[in-house]
């Protein structure tokens, strides 16, 4: 189903700020077996002491939209959601709630330029799998994952 680096998108895990690429299963599920981290379309969830990434990197200089809409899959934890570029934390929501929230962002980038969504672990493997949808707009074309 995905590839690695289609669309500038790459799917990771990170631990203490090293990251690496996390396999497929050949399903929606990009994972690593050893956290229990995985990232799926509509959705990420860390390991214990792993965070989920999901990275995209820019083939443009200019400005783009990031477009943010998640949600917590149940009501009984919470996650901080940040989105890092080229390391440097633009914006973090702790996620509490069931019902959708959005936000928009408008980052200038260069080619090269990194945006991790990032699911932080809130060191249990339950209730801080994070719904959510991640957008995109660069100035010729719209790039989602896959």
């Amino acid at each position: 189903r995905g590839t690695q680096g289609y669309n500038g998108w790459s799917y990771l895990a990170q631990v203490g700020g090293a990251t690496q690429e996390i396999g497929s299963d050949g399903s929606i599920y990009w994972w690593d077996r050893g956290e229990g981290s995985r990232i799926q379309q509509d959705g990420q969830h860390p390991g214990r002491s792993m965070e989920a990434v999901r990275r995209w990197r820019s083939a443009v200089n200019g400005t783009v939209k990031v477009y943010l809409q998640y949600r917590l899959q149940n009501g009984r934890g919470n996650t901080l959601l940040t989105l890092r570029q080229d390391g440097r934390t633009i914006w973090s929501q702790n996620v509490v709630s069931t019902g959708v929230l959005s936000d928009q962002m408008t980052p200038a980038v260069s080619a090269g330029t990194n945006l991790d969504l990032v699911v932080n672990s809130n060191g249990s493997q339950t209730d801080d799998l994070t719904l959510l949808r991640m957008t995109i707009d660069q100035q010729v074309s719209q790039c989602t994952p896959q």
